[in-house]
Parts: structure tokens; C-alpha cells; sequence
């Protein structure tokens, strides 16, 4: 598996949290997912990054149940959260916005590399570099 795929399927992605966010923000989001699939829809979540990837992840049932257990250990919830992006001050919500909307890694990166630097503008900058030289 590359680098781009790991972190396309990276279960934080596939079920639309952020790696700082609570089991009960992620539980919620399965049911979520599991609801619209039930009907026949999708549900987007603006943690999808689709605009990054050009799509939003494909959620299917066994591919939830495969992301619920990796994040089931405080083991998985770290090795896959080094590989997604926290949300934890208001230069992370600008940035990750800009992310959300335009994909535009370089200009996300600028705006946290011009805020405070802290353990989640580190993460999110790192995030950014393996996309950027990850893309296909």
C-alpha cells in the first residue's frame, strides 16, 4: 500500500472525524454512515477532504467495520491519527477549511506555517507534505 492510499482509507478519513476527535463523535458518524447507506444515500463530512482527493471516501459496510476496529485501540487511534489531521485551535479550523473547500495544500500549509506553532500545526504541516508529494 502507498502512502497516498494509506492515508486516503485512513479510517479517521473514512468516517469523517479528525484524529483528535472523541470515540462518541466517531461512533456517531458510523451510524451515520450506516443510516444514508441503509437508504441508498451517502452522507459527506467536510473531515472527508474530498476536494484533496477528488472524492469522498467509499464507505461500505465492511470497510466501517474494518476503520471501527482499527480505532478501537488507543494503539490504532495513534498510529493512524499520525497520519490524518487534528482540529484543535482556530488556525487548524481555517486551514482545514481552505482544505475542505479548495484542496489547496499550499495554501493551508502558509496559513499554519504564519500561525502559532504547535503540536497540531506540526501534524497538519507534515499532513500536508506527504499529500503534496503523494499526489498522483
Amino acid at each position: 500500500m502507498t502512502i497516498k492510499e494509506f492515508i486516503r482509507n485512513n479510517p479517521f478519513r473514512v468516517l469523517g472525524a479528525f484524529s483528535n476527535d472523541s470515540s462518541d463523535i466517531i461512533s456517531s458518524n458510523n451510524s451515520r454512515i450506516k443510516a444514508f447507506a441503509a437508504i441508498g444515500k451517502t452522507v459527506t463530512f467536510s473531515q472527508d477532504m474530498a476536494s484533496v482527493f477528488g472524492a469522498a471516501p467509499n464507505c461500505v459496510k465492511d470497510m466501517l467495520a474494518t476503520c471501527m476496529a482499527a480505532l478501537s485501540s488507543p494503539e490504532g487511534r495513534l498510529l493512524n491519527g499520525m497520519f490524518w489531521f487534528m482540529n484543535q485551535t482556530t488556525t487548524d479550523a481555517e486551514a482545514l477549511a481552505v482544505l475542505a473547500q479548495s484542496g489547496d495544500l499550499l495554501e493551508a500549509r502558509r496559513i499554519w506555517e504564519d500561525g502559532e506553532q504547535n503540536m497540531s500545526s506540526i501534524q497538519n504541516q507534515l499532513m500536508c507534505c506527504l499529500l503534496k508529494d503523494s499526489r498522483s
